[in-house]
């Protein structure tokens, strides 16, 4: 099986530079696809199986991510405890 995948300027040559058809098919707000319309290269945006996925960080923020995740000492971070219920004795 192939994926189908797709971005959002292929998407409004397909609908006639349509913003508003182009919002409902990935049910999402019409800003979001003017914000993307000029990512010709996929750098911030692809579309998979009509769902939009988008770039939410920064690699420099990966580290204010980390810190403020509950979860981050469970996975095993710097500061994790020996024993920890995620974590394989």
């Amino acid at each position: 099986m192939s994926e189908h995948i797709t971005s959002i300027p292929v998407m409004l040559n397909q609908n006639k530079y349509n913003y508003s058809e182009v919002a409902r098919l990935l049910n999402v707000h019409r800003h979001t696809v003017r914000r993307l319309e000029d990512d010709k290269d996929c750098i911030h945006h692809i579309v998979v199986r009509g769902r939009l996925m988008i770039e939410t960080r920064r690699s420099l923020d990966d580290a204010v991510i980390l810190a403020k995740d509950p979860n981050y000492y469970d996975l095993g971070g710097s500061d994790a405890k020996a024993d920890t219920p995620m974590q394989e004795p």
